[in-house]
């Protein structure tokens, strides 16, 4: 406005003198020019001005989309490598990679809850010194990055609003990003990363961390969800024991070296009687018992299945029949004490032992452990028969099969 002014004054001016003589045309004319100059000048910065603002917009501008598309293949690289991984460990590798591509600098761990989500344990660490950098939180509930659901930063653990847990640290004084890693809308965990106090993470590094607790969050939940129903599909839901189809195919699945073994059918004593008696109640508690008593007792490596009802099958590779026995006489003992223990009626239970050298197929083997089983039932029932192949007669069984608890003996 003030160029304006001056501009027009300037013009009105050397047109006064003008009107007073041809004489002094020129003198008009350079004060109209000397008038002129500064409105030019400013015009001139001005566009310049603008100029640097439209380049700088333009520069903002396309490091925003270098951003974004740094951005969407950090993503896209992550999720290949989360989407082939068929475990929790392949997983944690993926992550491990990824966060060592999105902040180097920086100390990182993964700390997720338990089964019971009381309590959080560390499955990762990159640049990370225990003593130093480990991060102090034991439970969801103590972390400001969990309890909250949403990324917390510290730029200094000794300034007024900083996590507790950060403050007094061997390694000292720190900076700090936790962002937390959820599953359906339920914080499992939190990715934790220090670096030195007062330098920041920048928002690309932020932004990537964020992705990698998302990303982890969501392929973490489909892996335990798939887990889940494979696991409902192979066990017994009261027991947590094989289903029968599970027992076939881990049998099928046996190496021929583990072929050596032997089979053993169990079948709890006078089980209806104790139902109505006790209820049923009662007998689900003797059953959930047994199966954790059996867990307790036999090896690690056996197969153990709820066969049906109150029957059980296990098979035990690399085991001889010798052995077998020994093992289930054990078992008997460790079952009596802890039906004792648990203030249940005493439960007896009567098995059935046959070795592979007798026959080879899951099924053949079961048939002769079970007329076994049967035997040791004819003759009082609480105790461990061996047997060996022999066409059942007909006192023997009504049919040649493993019973399913459908019958009370």
């Amino acid at each position: 406005m003030l160029l304006t002014v001056t501009t027009f004054g300037g013009s009105a001016i050397a047109g006064v003198l003008i009107d007073h003589g041809r004489g002094r045309d020129l003198l008009a004319a350079g004060l109209v020019l000397v008038m002129c100059v500064p409105a030019f000048c400013a015009m001139y910065v001005i566009a310049a001005r603008q100029t640097r603002q439209i380049n700088t917009l333009a520069i903002e501008r396309e490091n925003a989309i270098r951003s974004q598309v740094a951005l969407r293949e950090f993503e896209n690289a992550f999720g290949e490598a989360l989407d082939i991984a068929d475990t929790e460990d392949e997983i944690y590798e993926a992550v491990h990679c990824a966060v060592a591509i999105a902040a180097p600098a920086r100390s990182v761990e993964l700390l997720l809850a338990d089964n019971s989500h009381a309590h959080l344990a560390q499955v990762l660490a990159v640049n990370v010194d225990d003593r130093a950098d480990g991060c102090l939180v034991d439970s969801p509930e103590n972390c400001p990055a969990a309890r909250r659901s949403r990324t917390q930063m510290f730029s200094d653990s000794d300034a007024l609003g900083a996590c507790p847990k950060l403050r007094g640290r061997p390694g000292g004084r720190c900076s700090a990003v936790c962002i937390p890693v959820s599953i359906m809308g339920r914080t499992i965990g939190v990715l934790h990363s220090i670096a030195a106090p007062d330098i920041p993470s920048s928002a690309g590094a932020i932004t990537q961390l964020e992705t990698v607790a998302t990303q982890l969050g969501t392929r973490l939940g489909m892996l335990r969800l798939l887990a889940d129903s494979q696991l409902q599909a192979t066990t017994d839901s009261l027991t947590g024991l094989l289903n029968r189809r599970a027992l076939q195919d881990r049998f099928r699945a046996l190496p021929d070296d583990d072929r050596n073994l032997t089979a053993v059918m169990a079948d709890l004593d006078q089980f209806k009687t104790l139902n109505d008696t006790f209820g049923h109640e009662t007998g689900d508690r003797a059953l959930l018992l047994f199966a954790t008593t059996m867990r307790a007792t036999l090896r690690g490596g056996d197969l153990l299945c709820r066969y049906g009802g109150e029957e059980f099958a296990v098979v035990l590779p690399h085991c001889d029949a010798e052995n077998t026995v020994m093992l289930l006489e054990r078992l008997q003992h460790n079952y009596r004490v802890a039906l004792q223990t648990a203030g249940l009626p005493p439960v007896t239970a009567t098995y059935g032992v046959i070795h592979t050298e007798h026959a080879r197929d899951l099924d053949t083997l079961m048939r002769h452990a079970d007329l076994a089983l049967f035997e040791g039932k004819r003759a009082g029932r609480d105790r461990i028969v061996y047997g060996a192949p022999r066409a059942p007669n007909e006192t023997d069984r009504p049919d040649q099969s493993p019973r399913h608890g459908t019958q009370a003996a």
